[in-house]
């Protein structure tokens, strides 16, 4: 049942984006399965940016705050909280792992046929 509800919510979507639409002979719009992939991975890759941004720029924030304390002292000695480095692995970790989350459903988006998808409703 939740596999067919989300076929038919992907397909409507689908049939109701008009996404880089290209016109062949007969005049009906042709969407490869590139397009409408892209289409999925830009839109969940998106809100894993912001929330990089807004999460490294709260997490350095904290770390300004944290080192203010007078409890801060020791543990500044023994971990660096504004390490470039560990910004950057967490970095190199969490995006490819997003982009590997978002496209299974955008493969599988991809297969799905949205006219055939809204004549079921």
């Amino acid at each position: 049942m939740g596999s067919t509800l989300d076929a038919r919510r992907a397909g409507t979507t689908l049939a109701a984006t008009a996404i880089s639409p290209s016109a062949n002979a007969t005049g009906t719009v042709v969407r490869t399965t590139r397009d409408v992939t892209r289409l999925v991975l830009s839109q969940s890759i998106r809100p894993v940016g912001f929330g990089l941004f807004i999460g490294g720029g709260s997490a350095a924030g904290l770390a300004a705050l944290l080192r203010a304390t007078p409890a801060a002292a020791t543990i500044g000695e023994i971990v660096h909280v504004l390490d470039p480095v560990a910004y950057a692995v967490s970095l190199v970790c969490i995006v490819p792992a997003c982009a590997l989350a978002a496209l299974i459903p955008a493969r599988r988006a991809a297969r799905i046929d949205p006219i055939n998808t809204l004549r079921q409703n």
